[in-house]
């Protein structure tokens, strides 16, 4: 649900890109049917590329105290009985029903709008010429084509204006543009919350518009009466979504695009400037980094024995373990520890996330449990834990972040755990495999003090531990995740913590854990602080730098208008200079046309005086 609400808003932003784009660099061009297939292309481009995804990997050395993980475990998420939680509202399903809504209603005014067309295609008599289908109507008062279809009303027009009409209409049908109305209305159904998409429908329905006015004056005889035309037509407001109208209420650009001069071939590199925000959002967005650790071996050592009292183990399931590695989990839990470990029911999402599992186990004592969820989304990490202590007592129990919500319907929780052991002498199974995955202690110091009623005085930190002192007593911690067993330590004495060795050599012990964490963060945030101080005077004169560009290009800007201001008058006066001189030209026409008939009489005259 949460990916479909990153989907729309990722449409939404790219939408916005292309028509900003369109908006600034290119509406004022005369490149009509590249704008054309710039609109389109752009609401194609805005569904498609978010569901293109690129991936990266990283390849990383595993940091020797990263990879020893410890398991936190409290009884609010160990998994021994089953809890309600109160109402919660889910604001995923409230933003699909909203969002369902809105198309819904969106899509009945669109079938009455269709509904309203086919009454004026179906019920008059239409007359075909040329694959033209005219229909002539008084249902109608601003004339429009739908596809081959094209309906005026004669009664409001003159027959010049009829014709000029026509051919109009005529290029809406032959260059159908009717479908990229259809194209435009279908995603402002789809995506009516977004205030862009409707703009961008009006920037497709203007620059059809233009195209149509641009190949109807190649063929009208007045081009003036062509623009009288227009103007007659704009107290005409009927209207569909989907049909292509004469009438557009932008009139007036219309004219002055009618009137501007062809933009220059050059002026084509502004289609290019949507690329590098394309790239800018595939790097930001589509490129997923996934950072994969070189593969060691961890190995256990000669007197670590997984199956003898004071070992414990810990399997882990998370939404991105395969099937493969569940069966290497089953198998090397089944060799190493003869525990019987069973996973059943797993269910995939479309990403191949676990979204659903069932986890059953029996060890040879009569333990046994099972632990199950059912979600709608992927699943926490479940942990399967074995602990045998020092009197041999076996702990077994399940551990999940997971909680059961009943409310929404979404994740459902069941775990049952028969133990045989007898839990009530010490502790709970809840409160063990929380002393069991809590962080270990501090290793204690070399020399303790010793009690006031000591006897004997403690044995200084460098002489060697005896060997039969009680504090020698061996364990080990084995973590199996994947199908590998990721981890394992080794305490041998009571001054030597945990100790994990890769292909043989040791490479962590607990001494390595003591870090103030605490400092560290606090370093941090103070480092970033300091930081974002040093860049705070930059970010400030790039600021100040931009405000002048700004002001500079407002500058240009009033210039270039003045200068085509004062461009525009000389125009307008050589234009009346050229009429003045048309005028003298044809009077001295005229006048040598009266001097040339006068000259032709008298010779007349004369032949006939001579004869």
């Amino acid at each position: 649900m949460e990916a479909f609400g990153i989907y729309i808003l990722k449409v939404t932003v790219l939408t916005t890109v292309f028509f900003l784009a369109y908006h600034f660099f290119l509406r004022k061009e005369t490149f009509f049917n590249a704008n054309r297939g710039y609109l389109l292309s752009g609401l194609l481009t805005s569904v498609l590329l978010p569901l293109i995804s690129f991936t990266k990997i990283v390849w990383v050395k595993r940091d020797p105290l990263a990879s020893v993980a410890y398991e936190y475990c409290t009884e609010d998420n160990l998994l021994a009985t089953t809890t309600n939680s109160g109402f919660e509202i889910n604001y995923h399903y409230l933003f699909v029903a909203l969002y369902c809504i809105g198309i819904l209603i969106f899509c009945i005014r669109a079938l009455f709008e269709y509904r309203s067309l086919k009454k004026i295609l179906e019920k008059p008599k239409a007359i075909t010429r040329n694959n033209f289908h005219f229909i002539d109507t008084e249902k109608v008062q601003s004339p429009f084509s739908f596809f081959n279809y094209i309906v005026y009303n004669s009664k409001l027009l003159q027959e010049n204006e009829l014709t000029d009409i026509i051919e109009h209409e005529k290029i809406h049908s032959r260059q159908k543009h009717s479908l990229d109305m259809m194209i435009a209305q279908f995603f402002c159904i789809l995506f009516w919350f977004n205030p862009v998409i409707w703009l961008y429908k009006k920037a497709i329905a203007q620059n059809l518009e233009f195209i149509a006015d641009a190949e109807a004056t190649k063929v009208v005889n007045d081009i003036k009466a062509y623009q009288k035309t227009l103007v007659k037509v704009t107290m005409q407001t009927q209207c569909i979504a989907i049909t292509n109208h004469f009438y557009q209420s932008l009139i007036k650009k219309r004219i002055v695009m009618l009137n501007t001069n062809q933009s220059r071939k050059r002026n084509l590199w502004k289609y290019l400037i949507i690329l590098p925000l394309l790239a800018f959002f595939i790097l930001q967005f589509q490129v997923k980094v996934l950072a994969q650790e070189k593969q060691t071996t961890a190995t256990l050592q000669a007197n670590n024995t997984p199956s003898e009292p004071g070992d414990n183990v810990t399997v882990i399931v998370d939404k991105n373990t395969t099937d493969d590695q569940l069966k290497n989990n089953v198998a090397l839990l089944k060799k190493e520890y003869n525990i019987n470990l069973k996973y059943s029911k797993v269910k995939r999402n479309k990403q191949g996330e676990i979204i659903r599992i069932k986890i059953e186990y029996k060890d040879k004592d009569g333990n046994n449990g099972i632990t199950q969820i059912d979600s709608n989304d992927p699943i926490n990490p479940i942990r399967f834990v074995k602990k045998t202590d020092d009197n041999g007592k076996t702990k077994i129990g399940f551990s999940s972040d997971a909680k059961e919500r009943h409310a929404s319907g979404r994740t459902a929780v069941k775990t049952q755990i028969n133990d045989a052991a007898d839990l009530s002498e010490d502790e709970s199974l809840g409160d063990y495999l929380s002393n069991l995955l809590s962080p270990p202690s501090p290793p204690s110091p070399p020399s303790p003090p010793s009690p006031p009623n000591a006897i004997s005085p403690v044995s200084p930190p460098a002489a060697p531990a005896a060997p039969t002192a009680p504090a020698t007593k061996s364990s080990s911690s084995v973590i199996i995740k994947n199908g590998k067993v990721t981890t394992t330590s080794t305490s041998s004495s009571s001054s030597r913590g945990s100790v994990v060795y890769v292909n043989g050599d040791k490479v962590w012990s607990d001494e390595d854990l003591n870090i103030d964490t605490k400092e560290i963060a606090r370093k941090a945030l103070e480092d970033a602080r300091i930081a974002i101080e040093k860049a705070k005077p930059e970010i400030d004169r790039a600021r100040v730098e931009a405000m002048k560009a700004h002001e500079e290009a407002m500058k240009g800007h009033e210039i270039a208008m003045k200068a085509q201001v004062e461009a525009m008058k000389e125009q307008k006066i050589a234009m009346k200079a050229h009429r003045e001189a048309m005028k003298e030209r044809d009077k001295a026409l005229k006048e040598r046309d009266k001097i040339l008939e006068a000259a032709r009489k008298d010779r007349e005259r004369a032949l006939r005086n001579n004869d």
